[in-house]
């Protein structure tokens, strides 16, 4: 037997008091917000392309460069990558340097999880929304204000109406919900479990699977809140309950002093590699887990992060696990479940592309 747990709970009560119907777009993440407008038809990636204590954006290839994105509506077409982004807004959250809301016209999965997770465990968040309707777009690239409200989004004085993300439940296990209920299961599983399903529904999962196994991305020193959520979730009691790899550090833990690296930012990085150890996660720190004896079979549907990773496991070894969000991988590891989206599904594996090529031969 299956039941259908409904997630957005928190949504579903911040849209009570809106009769409108859906016209410009959908929320993603409820909240509010009263703000200037940056506009960027082009893609950027906040790993390496914002500045993580600042907000300013520092690629040097984008159009945007040197603009602050603290307290303004960010209004991008889509994010670029990489998993670690969503490590990235959770920290300009933490400090209070990110923007007041974000406004996509493609929805960015990896955005959006950073937001979620800073909600949860420091309970500051923004809004995101997607905007799908190409006029209330074009609005937004000459407007220079907006109002996000219950009701939607305001441009001026044109009130653009906007959608419940999905109203697709997810369909979850009765071990999936005695986790979400919390019975039996620590605080840190419960939260877990409640962010799976909360992200599986914005991204339109019908279905959450078992996987067996989990190699965490999120590793890297992007900043305290590198450190201050494995240490969390080991506090509220997290254990992994898949086997679970570690991917590579900023730093070597044992070499470190003879190599004259940085002491207090290389112990701050050991300490993340540490927290994870004490989940439960083994020694691996490799950004190559395919080449250790655990990677996965044909047919296994795993859970890793780390795009080369990705590429190879559902390519070459045959296994199934989406590019996850930084974060969604360690809250996978924490529960054994993982949405059931795109290359899980036979459907998503299949080519819409050949390649023919010819190839002459050239003779001595």
């Amino acid at each position: 037997m299956r039941s259908e747990t409904v997630p957005l709970r928190r949504l579903q009560a911040f849209l009570d008091e809106s009769s409108v119907q859906p016209l410009a777009g959908r929320f993603l993440v409820p909240g509010t917000a009263d703000a200037d407008i940056i506009f960027s038809d082009t893609p950027i990636s906040f790993m390496m392309g914002v500045n993580a204590e600042t907000g300013v954006v520092m690629d040097k290839h984008h159009p945007l460069l040197g603009v602050p994105l603290q307290g303004k509506a960010f209004a991008l077409r889509k994010g670029r990558g990489s998993c670690a982004s969503s490590a990235v807004i959770l920290e300009l959250l933490y400090l209070g340097t990110a923007p007041s809301a974000l406004i996509f016209r493609e929805m960015d999965p990896i955005l959006v999880l950073g937001v979620l997770l800073a909600g949860a465990l420091h309970s500051k968040s923004i809004p995101v929304v997607q905007i799908e309707d190409d006029a209330a777009w074009e609005k937004l690239a000459t407007a220079q204000s907006c109002k996000i409200t219950s009701k939607g989004l305001m441009i001026g004085d044109e009130q653009l109406p906007l959608d419940r993300p999905y109203s697709q439940s997810v369909k979850t296990s009765p071990e999936d919900d005695r986790m979400l209920r919390g019975e039996g299961y620590d605080l840190a599983t419960q939260m877990a479990m409640e962010l799976i399903v909360e992200f599986a529904s914005i991204q339109g999962a019908k279905d959450l699977t078992t996987v067996s196994q989990v190699h965490i991305d999120a590793c890297c020193l992007v900043g305290k809140t590198g450190l201050l959520v494995p240490q969390r979730l080991l506090e509220l009691g997290g254990r992994v309950r898949v086997p679970a790899t570690c991917n590579s550090l900023d730093v070597d833990r044992q070499r470190w002093r003879a190599l004259g690296t940085d002491p207090d930012v290389s112990q701050f990085a050991s300490k993340i590699g540490d927290a994870y150890l004490a989940m439960g996660a083994s020694m691996s720190f490799t950004c190559a887990p395919y080449l250790l004896d655990s990677k996965p079979q044909q047919g296994d549907q795993i859970a890793w992060g780390e795009s080369n990773a990705v590429a190879f496991a559902n390519s070459v070894l045959g296994a199934r696990t989406q590019k996850y969000p930084d974060y969604l991988d360690v809250l996978i590891a924490l529960t054994g479940r993982a949405p059931v989206m795109d290359c899980d599904l036979d459907e998503g594996r299949r080519p819409t592309m050949s390649f023919h090529i010819t190839v002459q031969l050239l003779t001595g």
